[in-house]
């Protein structure tokens, strides 16, 4: 049988909602205006408390009167004092909680080459899930900048499909829709002047029919040697200069130059156009959430942070398997090659995670110092075919499956269990006929 509560606990739970629903919304809307809200609730306390001519009613509307005059200095005109929110956060919210905690601002993304393999699996399925989520404004554009022959209804088909087929959120037609409304293309080569000329008219009608207010980011979804002229290009035609108040920033994929000279005359040309600060050289292996597990797993597992290091470690085996296979980056791997595209930049930055000392916070100038210590210690074999295990692409379509050190090709499913390693390294000339293909054997470091 259940019992009414009292009548003074209903009032306090009462009291207790509509304080916290006014902090919440002093909170959203700011100190002005939470000022205006609170003279509403004070106006419409007045209201339901009894007639206008009643002396209660009259009492309440004068105070807030008073409190209005007070605050806006009546007729001497003085200043509004903007009124203090309340001291109040929420304490479940982790201060170093680096995901989005709100809607981002007025902004437009532009990719290049994006009509290739990483803007189709991955870029436009990630724009799709943020606006699903509601972390997109609704203003949001983004700009395809390609040497297709196409017009936005097509570019809109090409990411129509690529969204329904990679993204990670349930596809919502109204969402979808909003999306479109700000997608354009622009098709021409990296030397063509009047494709620039074209993308820049693009992006000031976006602002103006979209209100992105001038904010864009440049995504350059592109070979590394293409780098130099779409920079040099964006800044020729004034797409790097951002208006007062905006900004403009450049994200560059990986792989960075092909040597250490060709990486820091490209870092000196990009430099030239965009501020240290405005670019972001992204590593999106690195967003995998098994990767960033990795941090959690080490120093704040109690039970492997005392044990992880060499006195009882033998030895690290990182291998990354993929059953997706070259597909149509053909060209792409022919000048780049699978050593420079995942292992110059995602195995060495899964080994630095793996070997580095607890930084001594988890920021990024952190994190960079103790990554830096692992790579310098880093030491090559003087032979390094003595160490190395090359393969040949080929046709095969099998699931992916690991290479014992015997030479013998073993399935995934039966390599589990412990495995001793060889007492010496393998030599090149037993793997020689050993078949392979970048679909169905790991990339191992």
């Amino acid at each position: 049988m259940s019992e009414e509560l009292p009548a003074t606990t209903v009032r306090e739970t009462k009291a207790t909602k509509e304080a916290k629903e006014t902090r919440t919304a002093q909170d959203a809307a700011g100190p002005l205006h939470a000022q205006a809200a609170e003279e509403a609730r004070a106006a419409g306390s007045a209201k339901t408390a009894g007639p206008a001519g009643s002396p209660r009613a009259a009492k309440r509307t004068g105070s807030a009167r008073a409190a209005k005059g007070t605050k806006g200095g009546g007729a001497a005109g003085q200043a509004v004092e903007p009124v203090a929110p309340l001291d109040w956060s929420n304490p479940l919210r982790d201060p170093q909680d680096r995901r989005l905690p709100r809607i981002a601002g007025p902004s437009g993304l532009v990719i290049f080459g994006v009509t290739g393999d990483l803007s189709r699996r991955k870029l436009m399925p990630a724009v799709y899930d943020l606006a699903n989520r509601g972390l997109l404004p609704p203003g949001f554009s983004l700009v395809g900048f390609a040497r297709r022959d196409w017009e936005h209804q097509d570019f809109a088909e090409v990411v129509h499909d690529a969204v329904k087929e990679h993204a990670r959120t349930p596809f919502r037609e109204e969402v979808w829709q909003q999306l479109t409304e700000g997608m354009r293309f622009i098709p021409g080569d990296f030397d063509d002047d009047d494709a620039f000329e074209q993308l820049r008219k693009a992006v000031e009608e976006l602002d103006a029919s979209r209100g992105t207010s001038g904010n864009y980011a440049f995504y350059l979804s592109v070979p590394p040697k293409f780098f130099p002229k779409v920079v040099q290009q964006l800044k020729k035609h004034g797409l790097t200069d951002a208006p007062k108040g905006s900004w403009r920033r450049a994200v560059i994929e990986k792989p960075f130059g092909h040597d250490l000279d060709s990486a820091r005359e490209l870092n000196a040309l990009v430099h030239e156009v965009f501020d240290p600060e405005q670019v972001f050289r992204i590593d999106h292996y690195l967003g995998k959430e098994t990767v960033q597990n990795i941090l959690a797993l080490r120093f704040a597992n109690q039970m492997y942070e005392p044990i992880w290091n060499r006195s009882y470690v033998d030895h690290v085996q990182i291998t990354m398997a993929e059953d997706i296979g070259i597909g149509g980056r053909a060209g792409y791997y022919d000048g780049i090659g699978a050593a420079r595209d995942v292992i110059q930049n995602h195995l060495l930055q899964l080994m630095a995670l793996t070997a580095m000392e607890e930084p001594a916070a988890f920021d990024a100038r952190s994190l960079l110092t103790e990554k830096l210590k692992v790579l310098r210690a880093v030491r090559l074999p003087d032979d390094l075919g003595e160490h190395t295990v090359r393969g040949r692409a080929s046709p095969s379509t099998c699931a992916p499956a690991s290479v014992s050190a015997a030479g013998s090709r073993r399935s995934r499913s039966s390599s589990s269990g412990p495995r001793t390693p060889p007492s010496t390294p393998p030599r090149r000339k037993s793997w020689a006929r050993t078949p392979s293909s970048s679909a169905s054997s790991p990339t191992r470091a």
